[in-house]
């Protein structure tokens, strides 16, 4: 349904919204929802629990190059945490790991890691692509801490040619990182639940880390190389971070173009600044 839509949004999507727009909710029901997608209560924010609740979201924003191969919940008190596909679960090891965790905000829960511990929740299937020569992409729904010491919170590849993120010791910023190339965003993202997107896109050759906040693109790192989707210690220790969902595409379904990534985010429930 196009539009105009002027005024103000209440919840998670807080902001002005004005002008001549495609309205990613139009698929919903009357009160702005998203049928058969699971939805937090107390934020209003999408969180999709399987493949078919990822299939109604990715048809409402318009993105046909497929769905996650990993979704994972962070929903579990304990142990390993599942993917919801079947096909990458997760290895929890490490010291420092906690579940369970109430997030202000938000009805559903997450698992996390603490600062200064080596907690770690991994995969290195030999199922994953190789990102030496394929896409991956994987969005995290985090609240990373600041603290005195910059920290990873999510990545992909082997540690010494990775790809990840990290947050910035003391003021917080948001880093993205392609093997030793980096790039600092300009928003204090500590203490805030937001989107971390991290795009590995071997085709274009460029590696983004999205927020709802901000882009960042670091240079790209040629040698990127490797198999994992990580979460916590992978190169700089383990940040003190709650997960609370996060989903991963690889190959060709990596390739969502960034215009439709700000969609996503937006069907999700994000209010985008970019």
């Amino acid at each position: 349904m196009i539009g105009l839509r002027v005024g103000l949004s209440v919840g998670p999507r807080v902001g002005f919204a004005s002008g001549l727009t495609e309205d990613p909710w139009s698929a919903g029901d009357a009160s702005g929802g998203i049928p058969g997608v699971t939805r937090d209560a107390a934020s209003g924010i999408y969180f999709p629990a399987t493949a078919g609740e990822w299939t109604i979201v990715l048809g409402i924003a318009g993105i046909a190059t497929g769905g996650p191969s990993a979704i994972y919940n962070f929903q579990e008190v304990s142990g390993n945490p599942a993917d919801a596909t079947g096909t990458f679960p997760l290895t929890a090891s490490g010291t420092g790991l906690v579940y369970a965790q109430a997030i202000a905000g938000y009805t559903r829960l997450a698992v996390g890691t603490t600062s200064g511990g080596t907690g770690v929740f991994s995969t290195t299937s030999a199922s994953l692509p190789d990102i030496a020569t394929d896409s991956q992409l994987t969005m995290a729904v985090v609240l990373p801490s600041t603290i005195a010491t910059t920290r990873d919170v999510h990545g992909g590849g082997a540690a010494g040619t990775r790809v990840n993120s990290q947050l910035v010791a003391t003021t917080g910023q948001a880093r993205g990182m392609s093997v030793g190339n980096n790039a600092t965003g300009i928003i204090n993202s500590g203490g805030a639940v937001r989107p971390w997107v991290l795009k590995h896109d071997r085709t274009a050759n460029a590696t983004t880390l999205y927020t709802d906040a901000e882009k960042i693109t670091p240079t790209f790192g040629g040698t990127s190389a490797g198999k994992s989707i990580t979460f916590g210690n992978f190169v700089a220790g383990a940040g003190t971070c709650r997960y609370l969902y996060a989903a991963t595409w690889i190959t060709a379904a990596a390739l969502i173009p960034e215009a439709k990534i700000r969609t996503l985010l937006q069907t999700l429930g994000w209010t985008v600044l970019w």
